[in-house]
């Protein structure tokens, strides 16, 4: 019986969890008004800029 109950609750979650990922991806974040910066000659970029990776400060 417990591990009936342990399924059911590990269901839950991850129907919960899969919900809640959904909706937090159709708004933007707070504070960023859906734009993406362009990179400028001031920004400082730390590595190869075509890298996949870019960390600009």
């Amino acid at each position: 019986m417990r591990k009936i109950w342990l399924a059911l609750f590990a269901a839950v979650s991850v129907a919960a969890s899969a919900a809640s990922a959904a909706s937090l991806g159709a708004a933007p974040l707070p504070g960023t008004s859906g734009k993406v910066l362009a990179i400028t000659k001031s920004d400082r970029i730390l590595g190869k800029p075509d890298a996949p990776v870019t960390i600009i400060e």
